[in-house]
C-alpha cells in the first residue's frame, strides 16, 4: 500500500539522534544472534573440496570431518579450532560416517559402490591414524550408524532402496532391510530409539519403521515434503524429522507410532531444515537457505544463529556448547552461551526511532525501528500503533541482534517496519522540523498522532513504548 500524505501523521514525527548509531550496527555489522558467536575453522594448507558429514571423539579433543571429494577424513583439534592433519581413503569417497561406542573405530560409507572405509583411530595422536581395512561393498551409502546392543552397522543404501545390515568386524552382509512396495526409493537418514529403527524416505515423504529384534518392517509414517534428518529425543518419546522442501518440522511419538505426527511450521523463522542436533537440552535446527539457526524449546524461537557460511550442510555439537557448522567452503565453530542471562520479568522496548534523519528525493520509504529486550519469557509479537489508537495496528518482523552488555551477555531484538511513499512527494529537509514542524514533540508519546510500540511474550505481558509502566 502506497503511503499517503497525511499532515497529522508527519507532526508526530521527530528523529532520534540515539537511534542513527543503533541504525549503523545493524546495517554495516555482522548481525550475531543473542546466544551465539560464528567463527572459522583454520584450514592452513588443507583446503576442503567439499566438506562433508562429522563426527567429534568421546574425549573432545578432535573434529572429524569428511572431504567428499579430497577422498579424505579433515582432523580439527577442538582446543586449537585448526585442522592439523588428514586421513586418506585409499580410494573411499565418503558419503557418511559412524563411531564405534569405545570409539577407537572409525566406519565410513562411500558412495558410487567404492565401499566402506575401517580407520583405526586409537592412538594418541592423530597423525597415527589409519584405514586399516576396506570392504568391498556395492552401493550409495548416505547414512551408517552403529547399533550397540547387538553389535552391527546399519546402513541406508541408496542404490539398493534397502537397509543394509553388516558385522562391524568383517564387513559380511547379516541382513536386508527392506519396506514393501518399494515405498522407501531414496533412504537419507537413520535413527534408532529403543529398539525402532527410524528411515527418512525423502522422496516418499515418509519415516519408515522398523524393529531392531525381528528385523521386521513395522510401518510408513506420513509426514511432510522431502524428510531429510531425523533426530531421537534423549529422554521423551518422541522422534524429530526436518523437511527440508517443506520448511517444517514433524514430531513422532515413538511410544505408539502416531499417523499423523505433530508438524511444526513458521515460515518467518524456518525455511529450509536440514540438520538436528542437541545441546543443553534444547533442539537446534540447521536452516541451509538461510544460513542460520533455530532453537526449538516447546516452541520454534525468534533468537538464532546467523552467518553460518555458504549452503551448510552438516552439524554437530559438543556437550560444552560448542557446535561445528559444516558448508561450501571449509567449517565454522560456534560458541553458544548455555547460560540463561535473562533478568527481566517483562519484555521491555530499550528504543524506538525512525529512519532516515532527512528526506530527499532519493527516498521512497521511512522505517520504523525498536529494540526489545526479552523477559523471561521469548517474544511473541512486536507493532507498533498511532495515537488515538493503542492496539497494535502494525506487526514488526525480527531483523537482527545488537548487544546490549557484551560480559554479561544480554542482547537487543531488532524490529522494524517499513512505510512506503511516491518518491519526490514530500519535501526536503529534518524530519524533525523542515517536514514535521513540530520540534518540540517527540515521535513517541500519548498525545494524539505520536507513536507508540508494544512487545508481547508468550504470558501476555506487554510493554508498551515509551511509557514507564
Amino acid at each position: 500500500m502506497i503511503f499517503q500524505y497525511n499532515p497529522n501523521f508527519f507532526k508526530s514525527i521527530k528523529y532520534n539522534l540515539v537511534f542513527i548509531g543503533l541504525l549503523i550496527l545493524i546495517t554495516n555489522g555482522q548481525v550475531q544472534a543473542a546466544q551465539c558467536e560464528v567463527n572459522s575453522v583454520a584450514l592452513g594448507d588443507a583446503l576442503f573440496d567439499m566438506p562433508g558429514a562429522m563426527v567429534a571423539t568421546s574425549d573432545g579433543n578432535w573434529l572429524l570431518a569428511l572431504d567428499e571429494i579430497a577422498m579424505d577424513i579433515k582432523v580439527v583439534s577442538i582446543t586449537e579450532q585448526k585442522v592439523v592433519t588428514s586421513v586418506r581413503l585409499q580410494g573411499i569417497e565418503p558419503n557418511s560416517l559412524t563411531l564405534s561406542p569405545d570409539g577407537s573405530r572409525l566406519y565410513v560409507g562411500g558412495a558410487y559402490n567404492t565401499g566402506i572405509a575401517v580407520v583405526d583411530i586409537s592412538a594418541a595422536e592423530p597423525t597415527e591414524w589409519q584405514v586399516i581395512e576396506t570392504w568391498s561393498k556395492s552401493g550409495e551409502f548416505n547414512a551408517i550408524l552403529f547399533d550397540p546392543t547387538t553389535p552391527r552397522l546399519l546402513l541406508a543404501d541408496r542404490q539398493a532402496r534397502r537397509i543394509r545390515v553388516l558385522s562391524h568386524t568383517d564387513g559380511s552382509e547379516l541382513a536386508t532391510l527392506a519396506v514393501p512396495n518399494e515405498r522407501c526409493r531414496l533412504p537419507v537418514d537413520l535413527a534408532v530409539k529403543g529398539t525402532q529403527l527410524f528411515v527418512a524416505c525423502e522422496t516418499d515423504n515418509t519415516v519408515a519403521v522398523f524393529d531392531l529384534i525381528t528385523l521386521t518392517h513395522l510401518k510408513d509414517i506420513g509426514v511432510d515434503n522431502s524428510p531429510v534428518a531425523l533426530l531421537a529425543h534423549p529422554n521423551a518419546e518422541r522422534l524429530f524429522v526436518a523437511n527440508i522442501q517443506a520448511g517444517t518440522l514433524s514430531i513422532i511419538n515413538t511410544s505408539n507410532l502416531e499417523e499423523l505426527p505433530q508438524t511444526l511450521a513458521d515460515a518467518a523463522l524456518l525455511s529450509a531444515p536440514k540438520a538436528m542436533v542437541w545441546l543443553g537440552g534444547e533442539l537446534w535446527i540447521l536452516d541451509q537457505s538461510q544460513s542460520k539457526l533455530v532453537r526449538y524449546t516447546d516452541k520454534l524461537e525468534a533468537s538464532v544463529c546467523m552467518g553460518l557460511g555458504d549452503r551448510p550442510a552438516h552439524f554437530v555439537a559438543l556437550s560444552n556448547g560448542l557446535l561445528y557448522v559444516a558448508h561450501s567452503r571449509g567449517l565454522n565453530y560456534v560458541t553458544v552461551n548455555m547460560i540463561n542471562r535473562k533478568v527481566k520479568t517483562h519484555p521491555q522496548v530499550l528504543m524506538a526511532g525512525f529512519e532516515p534523519m532527512l528526506i530527499d528525493d532519493a527516498d521512497n520509504q521511512v522505517r520504523i525501528i525498536a529494540v526489545v529486550e526479552e523477559g523471561i519469557n521469548p517474544v511473541a509479537a512486536v507493532g507498533y500503533a498511532q495515537r488515538p489508537n493503542t492496539v497494535m495496528g502494525h506487526n514488526m518482523e525480527l531483523v537482527g541482534v545488537i548487544p546490549l552488555d557484551a560480559e554479561a551477555k544480554r542482547y537487543g531484538l531488532v524490529y522494524e517496519n517499513t512505510i512506503p511513499f511516491q518518491p519526490n512527494f514530500l519535501p526536503h529537509g529534518s524530519v524533525a522540523q523542515a517536514i514535521f514542524g513540530l520540534s518540540p514533540y517527540s515521535l513517541f508519546g500519548n498525545q494524539n498522532f505520536q507513536f507508540v510500540v508494544s512487545a508481547r511474550d508468550d504470558f501476555e505481558q506487554f510493554h508498551h513504548y515509551p511509557n514507564w509502566e
